[in-house]
This record gives C-alpha cells, structure tokens and sequence, in this order.
C-alpha cells in the first residue's frame, strides 16, 4: 500500500512538473503573402530629405497584388495557458498570441502579409505588436533582425530580437518572457545609444487588436494633437461632432494623434485571460500587468 502511495506521488509530481513546463522553438509559419518587388537602391542623401531621414537604407515602396504562400521563420513561445509567435524576417513583430482557455487571439493575427507603404522606407505589415526605435514604424519594421531565444533555469523561457540601426548607431532589444503558470507575457526594453553623440528618439509599442463598428477607444485625455503639433483638437468629439471615439466614425481616413496636456495615469487592458487581465501601464500600480522597462546610457 504504501509502495502505490509512493508510485501514485510520484507521477502526480512528474505530471505536475511536466505541466509547469514553459516551451520556447524555432520553426516556420506559412502565410499568404503579398510579393515585393526590388527596392530602390538610390535613397536620398539627408541633406535632400524634407521629412524622413532614410540613408544609407533602401526605399521599398515597389509593393505588388502578387499573392504566394510563404514559409516565414517563427520562434514559438508556449505554457499551458498562452501560445505567442514571433517572425524574425518582418522586424521581429509578435506576430500571434493565442489564449488556449478560450481559444481566442489576444492580438491580431493577421491571416495573410500584405505591405502598405506606410513605414519610414515604405513597406509596413499590420498584426501584433510592432516594435519601434528609434522612429516611428522604423527602418527595419519588415526587415530581418537579430533574435535568439532561451530557456532559463527558473523554467521560464523567452524570445530576444533587436537591431542596431545604420542611421544613428542606436540599439533596441525587446526580451518577451514566458513564465510557468502565468498568463502575462512580459516585455524588457533596453535602448541604448552607443555613441557619444546625443540624438533624438522615442519608443513606441504599436499593438494591432481586432475592432468592430461599436467598438470604442477610451483615452483619459481631453486634447490631441496632430503630427507636429501643428493642430489641436478636443478629444473625442470633433469641431462638427463627430465622436472619434466610436470606431465606426472613422470615414475621413486615419485618426493619428498624439496625446496633449494630459497628466492622468494610462492604462490599457487588450484582453482577458481566465481570471487575469493582460494590460500595460504607464505609473498604474498595480499587480499582474505586463510591462516595459527602458534603459541606456542616458543620451
């Protein structure tokens, strides 16, 4: 009796260990995919540039309606409660992060890659989590970056990607950590400008989560402003009350805006997990949330 006690504890501890197990791989997913053509080899020099600063980068703005299945390299990242992805080939993006309770994306997935010349040297694809430093949709948001993954000894397991840029010398990585019996995929940044030089920038996280015509966008702001500053406006409703905050208004083209005179906490919560939320924050204390943290050498 005590022999099948024993035999009994043990494959309960073996199971509840195998369970606990957090998986990290390199491996493929194929997507329909929009082909590109060549990109343009003769990028102006700076000093020709009236708003974006591209040299000695490409300009891909050859983009085609030529669809083919393509084989994109992927890092997976897997527990028992969340399955994430990575593509490595298209600016290291997240490209999936799929809720195995419900069976639901957190963030959109999109079902093919079609590019629109949106980022600083054109080609852009819209899903997941785009990383960006240090311009907006950056020189290689649809480029290949530097990656490699690990399993560590706590037996959590994570995913790095990064890229030094060619424009300014600065450094970004992004480390997205996957911990047993969680349902928070975590975020450490590290930027860092490796020259002496001072240069500007900013980080920007772009999240793609799916919407539909009710859906609404609650900011705790009252004014935005546009691009440059050149114009601001009452948040949400326009000047001929439209209300911005309603996604099915949006009819006149894209809504950019930056955020004006606001000095309330931040938070955003992209979806829901068993009993846990998924949320980032900017000075919201609050526990189970994940997070970025930014670091350098203060240039």
């Amino acid at each position: 009796m005590k022999r099948f006690s024993l035999l009994i504890a043990c494959l309960l501890t073996a199971f509840a260990s195998g369970a606990a197990q957090v998986r990290v791989w390199q491996g493929t997913l194929t997507l329909p995919t929009y082909e590109e053509g060549l990109p343009d080899a003769n990028p102006p020099f700076d000093q020709y540039a009236n708003n974006r600063f591209n040299y000695p980068y490409t300009l891909r703005h050859n983009l085609t309606d030529h669809r083919a299945d393509h084989a994109w390299r992927a890092i997976f990242l897997e527990n028992e409660y969340v399955k994430c992805s990575v593509l490595p080939d298209i600016g290291g993006h997240l490209y999936s992060c799929t809720d195995k309770i419900s069976g639901k994306p957190i963030f959109y997935e999109n079902p093919s890659i079609k590019k629109a010349a949106v980022a600083y040297r054109g080609a852009w694809a819209a899903f997941g989590i785009e990383f960006n430093f240090p311009v907006s949709h950056n020189w290689v948001t649809a480029s290949p970056i530097d990656f490699a993954f690990q399993k560590k000894d706590d037996g959590s397991a994570s995913v790095e990607v990064g890229n030094v840029d060619r424009v300014y010398g600065m450094q970004w990585t992004v480390e997205l950590i996957l911990r047993t019996a969680s349902t928070v995929l975590e975020e450490r940044v590290t930027l860092n400008n490796r020259s002496d030089v001072r240069h500007r920038f900013y980080w920007w996280n772009n999240a793609g989560v799916q919407v539909w015509d009710d859906s609404r966008i609650q900011y705790p702001m009252r004014f935005v402003a546009s691009h440059g500053f050149r114009e601001v406006q009452p948040w949400p409703v326009e000047a001929d009350g439209n209300d911005l905050s309603i996604i099915k208004n949006h009819t006149k083209g894209p809504v950019s805006f930056f955020v004006h005179g606001s000095r309330a906490p931040l938070e955003f919560t992209v979806n829901t997990i068993g009993k846990d939320k998924i949320s980032g924050y900017l000075s919201v204390p609050k526990a189970n949330t994940a997070h970025a943290q930014a670091s350098g050498n203060g240039n």
